[in-house]
């Protein structure tokens, strides 16, 4: 260009010894305004050949890594090109002011055009004066990202006009509160310019100075060595990803090359791959300690989703990832630690059982027979223990969350006695922890659900104060209120409220243990909005935020529809059978919610019907309403395969929570005469006294069912 422009050989090689940014722009106007714009533009599209490159490993790599957004001043598309091959995270790319608005993070925003034809590219004095005006959001956009996070510059001089003044915009308004801005690569700086971007608010990462600069210089890849230390340094730094979790995933870039040595890595806490166990009497203790032991391990790793996700479920499935997936699906070890219980001392019972119940609870799966009778055991020896428990010898921890787990099951076993036993105990054991009473008295408001006794569960949620402790709890209980209409129109603002309050508390943080309740109570108030923003015409307004939280396996719609393909998988629905002689299938058998070396479609859908039951109670989905027919339709969808599969008193108040008229087609379906005539009697006697106290309920108000 300075050729062409009339300079000679020794001034163009004197003057790119002192060349700086600003020096460009003043080359490039002077060319712009002697040989016209668009003989600017077909100089530097000759120039830079962007269809000759080809993105490289250090281009992947640094587009693995979860950036917030990238910024780039470059013309050519390498980075583009890059994003299109990244499996995560996925870029959005932004070219023009106009494509601001469409693009979601993490986006990679083209600030100074972009071949082959965003123009125009900013090149001259003149592009760079205009800038602010002509591209106002992109230096907004700048400006808040700046404001916002941690920047990192690469391949910057430090001098750039635009990247000045931004950054000086910023330390202005914000002053010592800004957000650090580092500089990083083969520098060179000189002591008097690093002390001027010191003094700027900007932290220069020299690698001109590093152990290994002199091997570097010898084999003339200074630059490309720095970004290959920089990228493996980031690499290292990057935390176990908690959306994995239990894989037992490798650090990044745990191999480090000994050229670039030394590079600080941080510590990878990732789950571990629990052993086997044999069946040699003399190892067979050791090996039990180290897989109770990798079970705690991994337990005290889990990001706290409410539910484990279904999509995780299916890949750890995959045989494919078997080396790195655990066993966290699989309930044999479990099932013989079980039966091996009873001769170890009450501390390793205690501490097997409570491993055994979180893994079955997280996994949304019944206790069984046998395991909640080994955990009632245990409670009862543990609750006479008070010396062991007031030293912490015991953990009281572990005894009580098995104790709210044996509410679940009696309350699903649906014996009063044995329900308001296990409440006493977990009642004793939850003292002074707040949100193990709330757990208490939601199982007591779910009983008074199944049992159809609208003003005991009234009475219940007016006992029930949920000011203190998990936000969560207010969006269950806001549930309940839906579904007895007891104060609805308190309840809408219930929801709004936790959703605040969870939200407040993720400002600065990605715990999933949050996002995965903030997802799962805005969907909630997203059913329940839906119809005002469609009648104004609009648009839904959390829809946006929706989509970042499903990033983290927080994704409600999703978890919905595959529970109910997993209900559904290889079905044949029954076609309607009815009351009248003649109508429906013969009766189907029964089976047990236990394992099959290879599991039988019915035994899968079973367990699938089980998970859609419990997930609706741990989310808190009300089914009598007519803002949620997702949640009616998958609840009578679960008791239709727990009625074919032998659960018939289960399947049968389920039917009764979610129908509300007898002419509806899973009563006729569940209610048939082969079905009536094969139901055993306590559980038509059951069913009976249900009936008579709804009924009851009803007529005393005059209303009618």
């Amino acid at each position: 260009m300075r050729a062409k422009l009339g300079s000679g050989p020794e001034e163009i090689e004197a003057s790119d010894k002192e060349a700086s940014a600003v020096d460009a722009l003043a080359i490039a106007q002077r060319y712009s305004e002697e040989f016209g714009r668009a003989e600017l533009h077909r100089f530097l599209r000759e120039q830079v050949r962007d269809d000759d490159m080809e993105p490289g490993d250090l281009h992947r790599r640094l587009l693995a890594l979860p950036w917030a957004d990238v910024f780039t001043t470059n013309w050519d598309t390498l980075l583009e090109r890059t994003g299109e091959l990244t499996v995560t995270p996925t870029y959005e790319v932004v070219r023009a002011i106009h494509e601001l608005p469409l693009a979601t993070r993490p986006r990679i925003v083209k600030l100074h055009g972009s071949l082959p034809a965003q123009f125009p590219l900013i090149a001259t004095e003149q592009d760079y004066n205009d800038y602010p005006r002509k591209f106002a959001p992109f230096v907004n956009t700048a400006r808040q990202a700046l404001m916002e996070t941690v920047f990192l510059l690469l391949g910057f001089s430090g001098d750039d006009p635009n990247f000045v003044r931004w950054s000086e915009w910023v330390r202005k308004e914000l002053a010592s509160s800004a957000p650090k801005i580092y500089l990083a690569g083969w520098l060179d700086l000189a002591r008097d310019f690093r002390e001027h971007l010191e003094e700027t608010g900007i932290a220069p990462i020299d690698l001109a100075h590093h152990p290994r600069q002199e091997e570097w210089r010898r084999q003339q890849k200074e630059h490309e060595f720095a970004m290959d230390w920089l990228l493996t340094t980031l690499e290292l730094g990057r935390l176990y990803p908690s959306e994995e979790w239990p894989k037992a995933l490798t650090q990044p870039g745990a191999s480090i090359p000994s050229h670039l040595e030394p590079v600080d890595a941080t510590v990878w806490i990732a789950p571990m791959v629990p052993s086997g166990l044999s069946d040699d009497e003399e190892t067979v203790e050791e090996e039990i300690e180290e897989l109770v032991s990798a079970w705690e391990y991994n337990r005290k790793l889990y990001p706290g989703w409410l539910a484990l996700p279904e999509e995780l479920r299916r890949e750890l499935q995959d045989p494919g990832i078997r080396d790195i997936s655990g066993d966290l699906l699989d309930s044999s070890k479990e099932d013989r630690l079980v039966e091996g219980l009873a001769d170890r001392p009450l501390g390793d019972r205690l501490r097997i059982v409570h491993e055994i119940v979180w893994r079955r609870e997280v996994r949304l799966d019944p206790l069984g027979a046998e395991l909640a009778l080994a955990a009632k055991q245990v409670l009862e020896e543990v609750a006479h223990d008070r010396q062991a428990l007031a030293q912490r010898v015991l953990d009281r921890q572990a005894a009580r969350r098995i104790a709210i787990a044996l509410v679940t099951h009696a309350r699903l076993g649906f014996e009063r006695s044995e329900f308001d036993e296990a409440v006493r105990v977990a009642t004793e054991f939850s003292q002074h922890n707040v949100n193990a009473l709330h757990a208490v008295q939601h199982e007591k408001c779910l009983w008074a659900v199944y049992e159809n006794d609208v003003g005991s569960l009234v009475e219940a949620l007016d006992a029930w104060s949920v000011d203190t402790g998990d936000p969560y709890w207010i969006v269950r209980k806001a549930s309940l209120m839906f579904e007895a209409d007891h104060k609805s129109d308190e309840a809408v603002p219930l929801l709004h409220s936790a959703v605040a309050a969870l939200r407040r508390s993720t400002v600065y943080s990605l715990d999933i243990r949050v996002l995965s309740r903030e997802s799962w109570a805005a969907y909630l108030v997203r059913k329940l909005e839906s119809r005002s923003w469609s009648d104004a015409g609009g648009s839904d307004p959390h829809r946006a935020r929706a989509r970042d939280l499903a990033r983290s396996n927080c994704d409600p719609p999703s978890e919905i529809r595959s529970l109910m393909n997993a209900v559904e998988w290889r079905a044949e629905r029954e076609k309607g059978p009815g009351f009248e002689l003649g109508e429906g299938p013969h009766p189907h058998g029964t089976i047990e919610f236990r394992d099959e070396s290879i599991p039988s479609p019915d035994l899968i859908r079973a367990r699938a019907s089980y998970r859609l039951v419990r997930l609706a109670e741990v989310v808190g989905l009300p089914p009598l309403s007519d803002r949620w027919p997702p949640t009616k339709a998958m609840l009578g969808l679960a008791s239709e395969w727990l009625h074919r599969n032998g659960q018939a008193e289960f399947a049968l108040r389920l039917m009764l929570r979610v129908t509300t008229y007898e002419g509806d087609d899973l009563v006729r379906r569940l209610l048939s005469r082969p079905n009536l005539a094969t139901m055993p009697e306590t559980v038509v006697e059951s069913m009976v006294d249900v009936c008579e106290r709804m009924i009851d309920y009803y007529e005393q108000r005059g209303l009618s069912w």
